[in-house]
């Protein structure tokens, strides 16, 4: 098995399983909701809740407390399409109460799994999945292979539906590998896969093997970083059916530790032609990991689109 996974591969290892585990399991794999019966909003309705919005995210600067905590309910019940509008404002907010407010808006509207209190929906097929608390995080998941078949995590159902609002934003979780030394390295640990209503895709964002200490990998959700063409990228996230996250770290049997799967906005994505000069240290206009901007780091494996060792600015997605 290569260490590049092609979304082909990919899809039929995930039904190459289910073979064996059984039809019941086709159907709860990949999930394939049915649309909402809601009816589409017009442009008069866009228009009238983004103003709206526009006017609350205004008050968060105001001088009285019980207007910047009425607006902030507010927006937090508009739901995460108003995200794009947040990072907007943040950008040029000069109150930094307001910039605390949309931070923390930032924090409650986006999808997270921190495991604090068990599995919360997730499950693992190709092995046995237990929770497992700990003093740092609160808690994680446990992942112990016990089947000759790959093992992956599939995410629950809140991490499907329309994703579109995250576009530009981040996918990240957090690995650590709990076998005993000297495994047999068979590295599929790390391949994503996102599939939907218009098809799928997949990257494989961690570069070799996972170490014995928490790491954290992420990927940008952006078009380029998942080698998918733009419009059948925001096809994709805009009907996301299921995330699958593949955890089978060698080829015999390990155990594998995951925490705090996130799906967030950014504000600090894509790279400035700034910030790339800057952290390009030699001038050869490419970065190594060490390279790379402190904040961003977690997503060098996730941005290195042809798994080469270093980051272009093509490839940074520096504008």
């Amino acid at each position: 098995m290569t260490r590049l996974l092609t979304v082909t591969v990919a899809v039929a290892l995930v039904f190459g399983h289910l073979a064996a585990a059984g039809a019941a399991e086709l159907h709860d794999v990949f999930l394939q909701p049915k649309p909402g019966d809601q009816p589409s909003e017009d442009q008069a309705s866009q228009d009238q809740w983004r103003a709206e919005a526009e006017g609350y995210i205004a008050q968060l600067g105001s001088k009285q407390f019980v207007v910047r905590q009425r607006a902030s309910k507010a927006l937090r019940a508009m739901g995460k399409r108003i995200l794009p509008l947040v990072y907007k404002h943040l950008r040029t907010a000069r109150s930094e109460e307001a910039k605390l407010r949309l931070r923390q808006l930032v924090d409650d509207l986006s999808l997270l799994s921190k495991f604090g209190g068990g599995l919360d929906g997730w499950t693992l097929l190709g092995g046995r999945l237990t929770h497992e608390r700990d003093a740092k995080s609160g808690g994680h998941l446990v992942c112990k292979d016990t089947e000759s078949t790959d093992m992956y995590l599939k995410a629950p159902s809140k991490f499907t539906g329309d994703l579109s609002s995250f576009a530009g934003g981040v996918l990240q979780f957090n690995l650590k590998d709990l076998s005993k030394p000297n495994q047999r390295p068979y590295p599929v640990v790390g391949l994503v896969l996102i599939t939907s209503t218009e098809g799928e895709m997949s990257r494989d964002i961690v570069p070799g093997q996972i170490s014995h200490s928490w790491q954290t990998f992420g990927i940008p959700l952006d078009a380029h970083a998942w080698k998918t063409e733009p419009k059948k990228f925001e096809r994709i996230l805009a009907n996301v059916t299921g995330i699958v996250v593949y955890v089978e770290n060698s080829s015999t049997a390990e155990v594998v530790a995951f925490d705090s799967f996130r799906i967030s906005s950014s504000d600090i994505w894509p790279l400035t032609e700034a910030a790339f000069k800057a952290s390009d240290s030699n001038s050869d206009g490419r970065l190594n990991r060490d390279e790379f901007p402190a904040d961003l780091r977690t997503l060098w494996g996730g941005l290195d689109v042809n798994a080469d060792g270093w980051v272009d600015k093509a490839e940074a997605g520096v504008k």
